[in-house]
C-alpha cells in the first residue's frame, strides 16, 4: 500500500462516525444528482430527436447559452434565440433523425458537468449551413458538453463535430 493510501486510511479511522455519515449523505446527493442531472440531458437529446424544441428549451434556464464549436464565434448565443433557431433549421434540413448514445461522463465530484458522445443519423432533406441537400445519408458523431445548475436546468450547451467529415458525408467532395 502507497504511503498516500496508508495515510487517507488512517485519517478516515480518526473521523468521527457522524463526519463519516456526513460525508457520505453528501457523496449520496452528488450520485443522485448526478444521475438527475444526466437523466435531463438524455431527455433534452430525446426532445431534439423528437422535433420538440419546446420540450429542450423547457430544460434550459433563461439565460442559458449554446456553442456550435464547429462553426465559430458567430454560432454562439443564448440557447433560446440561436439555440432555437440553429436546432429548427437542422430538423427542418435533415428528416428520420435517429440520436445513437455511446458514451455518457460525468465526475460526481462535479455533478453539474456532463460530457456526452452521440452519433446523428438522418437524411439530409433541403440545404443546411450552405450545404445543398443531394439525399445523402448523415451519419456523424457529436460530443455535447452540458453545464447545468444546482435545479437541474441547463445553463450551457457545448456541440462539437468534425464538419469537414459531415460536408463529406453530404456532398461529392471527398
Amino acid at each position: 500500500m502507497s504511503l498516500f493510501y496508508y495515510a487517507a486510511f488512517r485519517t478516515l479511522e480518526y473521523l468521527p462516525a457522524n463526519h463519516l455519515a456526513h460525508m457520505k449523505n453528501n457523496v449520496d446527493l452528488l450520485k443522485n444528482r448526478s444521475s438527475n442531472n444526466r437523466q435531463h440531458c438524455i431527455e433534452f437529446l430525446e426532445a431534439f430527436e423528437a422535433h420538440d424544441i419546446d420540450a429542450m428549451l423547457d430544460r434550459c434556464t433563461h439565460d442559458a447559452t449554446v456553442q456550435f464549436i464547429p462553426l465559430g464565434k458567430s454560432f454562439a448565443g443564448n440557447v433560446h434565440s440561436l439555440g432555437r433557431i440553429f436546432w429548427s433549421a437542422f430538423l427542418e434540413s435533415f428528416s428520420n433523425l435517429k440520436i445513437i448514445f455511446h458514451h455518457t461522463n460525468w465526475v460526481e465530484e462535479d455533478a453539474d458537468r456532463i460530457t456526452m458522445l452521440i452519433t446523428l443519423h438522418a437524411l439530409h432533406t433541403y440545404t443546411f449551413a450552405g450545404i445543398k441537400s443531394e439525399g445523402r445519408e448523415l451519419n456523424c458523431k457529436h460530443l455535447v458538453i452540458f453545464q447545468l445548475n444546482e435545479n437541474s436546468k441547463i445553463t450551457n450547451i457545448e456541440v462539437s463535430w468534425n464538419h469537414r467529415e459531415m460536408k463529406a458525408q453530404l456532398t461529392d467532395r471527398h
